[in-house]
């Protein structure tokens, strides 16, 4: 199938193809975060699919897809922000209850939709939520924002024409609390406080201004 190897998990009582079991597993963590999403995963990587995790995957399935769509059609209609080199939007608590992993997800579905710049890096914001399941409620005010290339400047990355999310996220969220979660060249994630979404995308603009002034060898 299009060139790939398929591996299959032959533990359980019936074959089960990786890749939609880690599609599944995902969906269970991230959509189902707030709606017993992880211990139904846990299970399931534990005994297998079972009709507990399949009704619970449809149903996530379906809140995903809605809440995906309603964004979409509202970026398709107004656009995203847009500055000299970064282009972003905030979907607020639309995506809820959905955990914030998802962000990224949808970053990852619309970066070569016919209204995202080619050229510019693209930051989705979402607001946390204060709730941690099994650990309780917090005193925060934060948002994530998850950061994907467009496949364009994705090959300027590689190239080294760009900087990656590696050399720019880390100094740009410092000068807003930010931490760096799972940064590697072509993706990653960091929270702050919200109300400090402009000044991290001003810093990440000044970052790559200044990578685009150093010398080349």
């Amino acid at each position: 199938m299009n060139g790939k190897e398929e591996y299959y998990l032959t533990v359980f009582y019936e074959s089960v193809l990786v890749d939609k079991f880690a599609k599944e597993l995902t969906i269970l963590g991230a959509v189902g975060y707030y709606m017993g999403g992880p211990d139904t995963g846990i299970k399931m990587a534990l005994e297998g699919p079972s009709s507990e995790s399949k009704k619970l995957l449809e149903k996530l399935n379906d809140i995903k897809r809605k809440a995906f769509n309603k964004v979409l059609s509202i970026l398709r209609s107004e656009g995203l922000k847009q500055t000299e080199y970064v282009q972003w939007f905030h979907v607020h608590d639309n995506f809820a209850p959905m955990g914030v992993k998802v962000i990224g997800e949808f970053c990852m579905e619309i970066r070569n939709e016919s209204f995202v710049n080619p050229v510019k890096y693209l930051a989705g914001f979402q607001n946390m939520p204060r709730t941690i399941p099994k650990l309780g409620e917090f005193n925060w005010n934060l948002v994530k924002v998850s950061l994907r290339l467009p496949s364009t400047l994705e090959k300027m990355v590689i190239n080294k024409e760009m900087p990656g999310y590696d050399w720019l996220v880390p100094r740009a969220a410092k000068h807003v609390g930010g931490d760096v979660d799972a940064c590697h060249g072509y993706a990653c994630a960091t929270t702050f406080n919200r109300g400090l979404e402009e000044e991290f995308i001003s810093w990440l603009n000044r970052y790559v201004k200044e990578y685009k002034n150093q010398p080349r060898p």
